[in-house]
């Protein structure tokens, strides 16, 4: 804590707080990706998806239905790790 005379005296040099050391960014690690690694990939596809129905300029509902059921597995298997 400072003395509240020391403002008032210009040769008082203030006090420095110690450096914090700095935690490593845990949003990129490896167990992060590896986590969220069949959400990004359903996005991907999804992304991927939108772009070939609008250059083709038709739906391709079979595509749809598969990105639907394969993403119920992962969903669940998602769900059920957080639960544990």
């Amino acid at each position: 804590m400072t003395d509240p005379n020391d403002f008032l005296d210009p040769v008082a040099e203030p006090e420095l707080e110690p450096e914090l050391e700095h935690a490593p960014d845990r949003f990129f690690s490896m167990a992060t990706l590896l986590r969220n690694l069949p959400f990004m990939v359903a996005l991907a596809l999804a992304i991927f998806g939108v772009a070939y129905s609008n250059f083709s300029g038709h739906t391709i509902n079979g595509y749809w239905e598969f990105l639907a059921i394969a993403m119920g597995p992962c969903v669940y298997r998602h769900r059920m790790a957080q639960c544990a």
